[in-house]
């Protein structure tokens, strides 16, 4: 688990997390990347659950009553120098897996 830096749409930055894979991967799926707010973790990853409006209500309060667009695209990066691929990264809303590849839902 590495720190890492979340630079939301509208300019504002948030701190949370990145997990460093073992293999050589860098998707959002391995990396996980994660903003830590006061009301917890909000993870960007959702696995194979799309989030539901009820979810994403809860997840824009957390990040300051912040509007969709606010907030994505998001970029994020770690802030400690790691070998390997790199872990920076770009979300267009909350990620999930859903057959026939990775799906976002703002």
């Amino acid at each position: 688990m590495v720190r890492a830096e979340f630079v939301l749409a509208d300019g504002s930055r948030r701190h949370g997390y990145l997990l460093a894979p073992i293999a050589a991967a860098s998707a959002p799926s391995f990396t996980q990347p994660t903003i830590v707010v006061q009301g917890g973790h909000l993870p960007l990853w959702r696995g194979k659950q799309r989030p539901g409006p009820a979810q994403l209500y809860v997840a824009y309060r957390l990040l300051g009553n912040r509007k969709p667009e606010q907030v994505f695209p998001l970029r994020y990066r770690p802030l400690v120098k790691l070998t390997g691929p790199s872990l920076a990264g770009t979300a267009p809303g909350f990620l999930y897996r859903e057959e026939g590849g990775v799906r976002h839902v703002r």
